[in-house]
């Protein structure tokens, strides 16, 4: 990396750690983050973007969302960065704090229908079709669960990771999450176990404990291992316990952070079950 590009990756980092407000010189400095040739001063600017939400910052985005001109990659991190700009607002505003929100109600809207749009443009460049959707999905709406729908039924990993993302945020994709535990593609695999933590499945905490064990499983043994914390099936324990004493070093690391996961969670459950009992006394 360059000086001027480490300079540049600093101050993202910066503008996302202390969620300044997006002045023109923090908008700039996020659209060429967002078109950098390397990925890690792109995901820095993503951060910042989110971190400093608002209208302007959203409008700069839209304006990089309609560019033709712009390459596929800007526009597909444009498209994600709002994510969590949308969960967010769509929480505030539910609970009446419209000042907390990042996004203004009909920022919300605007960006919900050029998301949608972008989504359902078949013409449109696959990656930001597919970006649009992982980000609509965090807001409400009515168009994401069929359109996570149509993205599984298309067999294509790329487009099935996809929908197991959006599976996380909706209701009713239990058995596409199932099915995609059982996916002879890894990147799948690995969407679905996120899926299954997100949406805590525990019905699909059997097959991934399964997967914790298997010596073949490549790196989604460590992915299944951090969800085996999670979502706590029978056994997890005692399966941890003997993976912290793996030859691997990595797997005895991450089994040991599930571990101490697992158990501070049934410590709080146990907690708050104490204090409504007292409470019942």
């Amino acid at each position: 990396m360059s000086i001027r590009d480490a300079e540049l990756y600093q101050r993202l980092f910066d503008y996302a750690e202390r969620c300044v407000e997006p002045t023109d010189t923090v908008r700039a400095d996020v659209l060429t983050g967002l078109d950098h040739a390397d990925s890690e001063v792109r995901d820095q600017a993503r951060e910042a973007a989110a971190s400093c939400m608002n209208d302007a910052m959203a409008a700069d985005l839209l304006a990089l969302l309609h560019d033709k001109g712009a390459s596929d990659t800007a526009r597909a991190a444009a498209a994600i960065t709002f994510g969590p700009a949308l969960e967010l607002s769509d929480e505030d505003m539910s609970l009446g704090d419209f000042d907390l929100a990042p996004l203004s109600a009909e920022r919300v809207g605007e960006v919900q229908l050029v998301l949608r749009a972008l989504h359902e443009d078949g013409a449109e460049v696959e990656l930001v079709r597919r970006r649009a959707l992982e980000a609509g999905v965090r807001g409400m709406g009515q168009w994401q669960a069929p359109a996570a729908e149509s993205a599984w039924a298309t067999g294509e990993p790329a487009w099935q990771m996809t929908a197991l993302l959006c599976a996380g945020y909706l209701q009713g994709f239990e058995d596409t999450i199932m099915a995609g535990l059982r996916s002879p593609d890894h990147g799948v695999v690995c969407e679905a176990i996120y899926a299954a933590v997100e949406s805590e499945l525990g019905r699909a905490g059997d097959p991934i404990l399964r997967l914790a064990q298997m010596d073949d499983a490549g790196d989604l043994r460590l992915h299944a291992i951090r969800a085996v914390g999670r979502l706590r099936p029978e056994g997890a324990f005692d399966a941890l316990d003997t993976l912290t004493r793996d030859p691997d070093a990595d797997i005895q690391a991450v089994a040991q952070e599930a571990m101490e996961e697992m158990l501070f969670a049934q410590g709080l459950e146990s907690g708050l079950l104490d204090d409504m009992d007292r409470m019942d006394d």
